[in-house]
């Protein structure tokens, strides 16, 4: 765990919450605990003592088979309508199995990738759709609750390709995968869905919507993603094209250094944006990571807007929510969609953060009222019902 304690912008201080992992790829903080893919089972970490480490350990969910490297299943993230959502599968996974008995050859259900959901106390489990030959990582969320995700070798036609992908629920995006067409459950009605930004061999991987105008008006609502192999991050200009996207690249970060290896972006409350750099050890899995190289070190960068004024208490924890307006607040992107709180704004209030201020604030009953009422319409045949 890293913090910033002075407010300035740079992390100084870390501490280990929870050790002992296996191959952690995501972490996820929610009401009052912290959420980790480590393969086999999706965790759930919680400090009951209030000494900063965890010190109850439980499996909310699994089973993910693994096979050494980064690509066994990444997250989860939550997703706007309360759902857990994470990436993974090429390897193996039981839907359900929270028994501790693993290896690698037990008899998977499938070992078709794609993304999948659950309720954060584990039940309801879904698959939300399957894409790819290998390696979906990360997804994100429209404004519309659409999701946007990366794949890693979406297809072999005419080379590797990777993709940023527009998971629809029930999607499939890979025809001539038979592990694909062996998954219980799965139906296909005509022709594989395909990618809307369909790149080269470029190890896509973290991608987060921008929220707010800190950046300027351009860039609300866009993508930013992360390419491993090319050590790139892009700036897509996102916009609708019929029933889904299209995506213009801009260049945003890049090194000529060969061991940077940019694999995660994310927005911090203030509007700035976390580059993740994990440096030169990872050698199993992408071309460019053929040799390791530990002794090089990975970075976080934070990127702000030249001139830029600091937000103060970016995370509204001295808000005086009753009373408070949205254009006094407008500079907090994870604050201002939720002031005049309802149930509803709160519930569909667009991203994590809008639960954890909830939560925070006592508004616990009326959060569960809201989670409650959405999983009855998740329940229902229409499930456009529950959708802007």
């Amino acid at each position: 765990m890293i913090e910033d304690t002075d407010g300035d912008g740079t992390f100084d201080k870390r501490s280990v919450f929870a050790e002992n992992l296996v191959l952690p790829n995501g972490a996820q903080w929610y009401d009052g605990a912290l959420y980790v893919c480590s393969p086999p089972f999706i965790w759930r970490y919680e400090d009951t003592d209030g000494d900063g480490k965890a010190d109850k350990e439980e499996r909310i969910f699994g089973k993910f088979n693994f096979g050494g490297n980064s690509s066994a299943f990444h997250g989860p993230v939550l997703g706007p309508d309360g759902r857990f959502y994470w990436c993974g599968g090429q390897h193996g996974w039981i839907l359900g199995d929270l028994s501790p008995d693993w290896n690698y050859d037990l008899p998977w259900t499938t070992k078709a990738p794609g993304v999948f959901s659950v309720w954060p106390d584990g039940s309801d489990y879904e698959v939300h759709s399957l894409a790819g030959v290998a390696n979906p990582v990360e997804v994100t969320f429209t404004p519309e609750g659409d999701t946007l995700g990366t794949v890693a070798i979406f297809d072999q036609n005419n080379g590797r390709h990777d993709a940023l992908v527009h998971g629809i629920y029930g999607g499939i995006y890979s025809s001539a995968d038979d592990r694909i067409r062996a998954t219980p459950g799965v139906k296909y009605t005509g022709d594989a869905l395909k990618a809307f930004s369909r790149r080269g061999h470029v190890a896509p991987c973290g991608v987060v919507r921008f929220r707010g105008d800190q950046f300027g008006p351009r860039y609300e609502n866009d993508v930013f993603l992360c390419e491993f192999n090319t050590h790139k991050v892009f700036h897509l200009d996102i916009e609708r094209a019929g029933s889904t996207y299209r995506a213009q690249d801009n260049l945003f970060v890049s090194s000529s250094n060969p061991y940077v290896h940019f694999t995660d972006v994310m927005q911090d409350a203030d509007g700035s944006l976390l580059v993740i750099d994990t440096g030169g050890w990872f050698f199993q899995g992408c071309p460019t990571s053929r040799i390791a190289r530990p002794e090089v070190l990975g970075a976080i960068y934070r990127v702000r807007k030249i001139d830029d004024t600091p937000v103060e208490d970016a995370r509204g924890l001295r808000l005086a929510w009753e009373g408070a307006s949205i254009e006094e607040h407008k500079d907090k992107p994870f604050v201002s969609p939720n002031i005049g709180f309802t149930v509803v704004a709160a519930y569909e209030g667009s991203h994590w953060f809008t639960e954890e201020q909830v939560v925070q604030f006592g508004f616990r009953e009326e959060l569960d009222g809201a989670i409650k009422g959405v999983k009855q319409l998740r329940q229902s045949t229409r499930r456009i019902a529950y959708r802007k």
